[in-house]
């Protein structure tokens, strides 16, 4: 299993632009095998902490590169959200 820590910062708290983003890409996760584990909203910064699983690192790649995906981000990538994407171990 291969396992991501995504880290979401959107400015102010406007949480809209991801979540519309969440709705097209979400359903994807189930086409590489994907599956968001936890969504964390963070009280403090208005940020977000997610935690994906994959079967294996190529398979996170493919989605990565899905075509509908990056079209989705591009509203985002335009609000000013930034993403941070760290593979991790779980203990």
């Amino acid at each position: 299993m291969f396992c991501v820590l995504l880290t979401i910062g959107p400015p102010g708290e406007d949480f809209r632009p991801l979540e519309a983003y969440e709705a097209t890409v979400l359903p994807l996760l189930a086409d590489y095998g994907g599956e968001r584990l936890v969504c964390l909203r963070h009280l403090d910064t208005g940020g977000e902490t997610h935690l994906y699983a994959f079967p294996d690192e190529a398979a996170f790649e493919r989605y990565m590169a899905d075509p509908t995906r990056r079209r989705a981000a591009a509203p985002v990538d335009q609000a000013g959200i930034t993403t941070g994407y760290q593979p991790v171990v779980m203990l």
